[in-house]
């Protein structure tokens, strides 16, 4: 594993996330291990990474999203040295697979993993200029102290699994 990877996934573990570095052909394998049914997911992420999952629905409904244990995304870029990932919002509702279920399953390609956020910011700019899209930088699962002790989950998944698919 390269030094960025094992960066990366020790600085998502420090923020109560986790993380399995795979390749596209155990991909699917992979997957079925971190995923807890019933899943979902955006059609075109299949497309992608050329696999065929029975097991997540990737046209869901409103009424399959409000009841999903599992939402699988893509990220654009992962940022090594804080572990996290930067989603990028689309029309497929990208946010809402990511936001409402329990658990969120990220594929992130190793070769779009960076050191820092200048380097990410850097090739965010390049992205938006060409496109009109939406960001969010996520660091591990949804976390809040508003009212005392750390509590995870008030905004979203109380568990993050990032799959970083080796394709370099």
């Amino acid at each position: 594993m390269s030094e960025l990877i094992d960066r990366f996934l020790d600085n998502l573990r420090a923020h109560a996330g986790d993380g399995t570095v795979t390749s596209s052909a155990k991909l699917w394998a992979d997957l079925k291990h971190v995923i807890e049914p019933p899943a979902i997911t955006t059609v075109s992420l299949f497309d992608r990474y050329d696999i065929d999952a029975p097991a997540i629905d990737a046209n869901p409904t409103v009424g399959e999203l409000e009841v999903a244990e599992t939402g699988v995304t893509e990220a654009s870029l992962g940022i090594a040295r804080y572990g996290s990932v930067i989603l990028q919002g689309g029309i497929e509702g990208d946010e809402l697979i990511s936001l409402y279920p329990t658990r969120h399953v990220i594929l992130l390609p190793s070769s779009a993993i960076v050191e820092d956020l200048p380097a990410a910011i850097s090739q965010l700019t390049t992205a938006h200029e060409t496109s009109v899209t939406t960001s969010i930088v996520a660091t591990g699962p949804s976390a809040t102290a508003d009212m005392g002790e750390l509590v995870y989950g008030a905004h979203g998944p109380t568990e993050v699994h990032v799959l970083v698919v080796n394709d370099r």
